[in-house]
């Protein structure tokens, strides 16, 4: 472990690079995990601080991502309202798997009741989405990032990806998810790398080390709202039926 005296105090903190990518794609500056009691700005080196600064009071890719799919169009029409009848699906799916676990004898009354509180706190996980002040509640509170239109928006391009008009917002949102995970993942092998090193020892810019990486993996995350969108999938058979109006409007077509 000699060479670690070789390098103290510097450490990967003191990358300006890095820092500027993490701002711009979207990462916050309440979000980061805290180290030393001192803001992340004081390790980076001089050189590249007002380029750090700037990457902090520019758009994030985050921002511009919520900004356009704020944008999206929603599916309601005069006579057609898609969160209705996407809400009404949702309680037929919810009140069907609680009748199959009230009817499963396997299960003992411990078991039921276990289960049953978990669709409970799922059931408020989707009446969220029908509820703006509610939702609104919940981003306050740290448990959705994304604003309740873009939130909206983003399930829906989940939902019918296999229309003609989704299928590049659909792979666009997916990349942003994939970005996400392998910067998750390197700082997952980051975390593993300094715990078969140097264990619990104090990390050579001062950090806790391994156990701030560890925590960092969390934290740092950007579009988890995205990758939890799966939360509110509901069986391709429950899908709302589309009228043709609006699938008309969510496919390629040619007027003659």
């Amino acid at each position: 472990l000699e060479f670690r005296d070789l390098l103290t105090p510097a450490s990967g903190f003191q990358s300006g690079q890095f820092r500027q990518i993490e701002n711009k794609i979207g990462l916050r500056k309440d979000s980061r995990q805290v180290y030393g009691g001192k803001n992340y700005k004081t390790k980076v080196h001089q050189d590249d601080l007002n380029k750090v600064l700037e990457s902090e009071k520019s758009e994030s890719l985050f921002t511009l991502i919520e900004k356009w799919l704020e944008r999206t169009p929603f599916l309601a029409s005069e006579d057609y309202n898609f969160w209705e009848q996407y809400k009404a699906a949702v309680s037929k799916m919810i009140l069907n798997d609680k009748k199959i676990i009230e009817e499963n004898d396997i299960l003992g009354d411990f078991e039921k009741e276990s289960y049953f509180n978990q669709y409970n706190a799922t059931e408020k996980m989707f009446n969220s989405l029908f509820n703006e002040s509610v939702f609104n509640k919940m981003i306050d509170e740290g448990q959705f990032r994304l604003s309740y239109k873009a939130t909206h928006a983003a399930l829906l391009i989940l939902l019918y990806r296999d229309q003609a008009i989704l299928h590049n917002p659909y792979r666009l949102l997916s990349k942003l998810i994939d970005l996400d995970e392998l910067l998750t993942t390197w700082r997952y092998k980051h975390h593993l790398l300094a715990t078969r090193m140097i264990g619990k020892k104090i990390g050579t810019g001062g950090s806790v080390g391994a156990q701030y990486l560890k925590k960092a993996l969390t934290k740092h995350r950007v579009f988890e709202d995205l990758s939890s969108l799966t939360t509110f999938l509901i069986p391709r058979s429950d899908l709302p039926d589309l009228p043709n109006s609006i699938l008309r409007n969510l496919s390629f077509h040619y007027d003659i």
